[in-house]
């Protein structure tokens, strides 16, 4: 078997290393926090999204304007998304201290 310098080492079967990675649970992966002013509002993002995706329905736009706006939609998009994932964390931790307000 040949070395190629110093850090190099031989790959080795190992049936145990690839079963364990295998019956791993998986975790969904959380998408980065995306930038959200203090200002901001779930309403008013998801009516400039709307504005936008009737804008790119007409076809009526250039090709690097509307790359733009889908590009503030996906933006504005996430933002949602990360708004309402937060909410939901929320209500399920009030539901859990609930719960364990009725079992004391």
């Amino acid at each position: 078997m040949r070395y190629r310098g110093k850090g190099f080492q031989p790959l080795v079967y190992q049936p145990f290393a690839i079963v364990q990675a295998l019956t791993m649970p998986r975790t969904k992966a959380q998408p980065p926090k995306p930038d959200i002013p203090d200002d901001w509002r779930y309403e008013t993002a998801l009516g400039e999204v709307e504005a936008i995706v009737r804008q790119l329905e007409t076809g009526d736009l250039d090709l690097d304007l509307a790359f733009e706006q889908f590009t503030i939609a996906v933006a504005r998009l996430q933002q949602c998304d990360h708004f309402l994932r937060d909410r939901q964390d929320q209500v399920t931790l009030a539901i859990e201290t609930l719960d364990n307000l009725e079992l004391d």
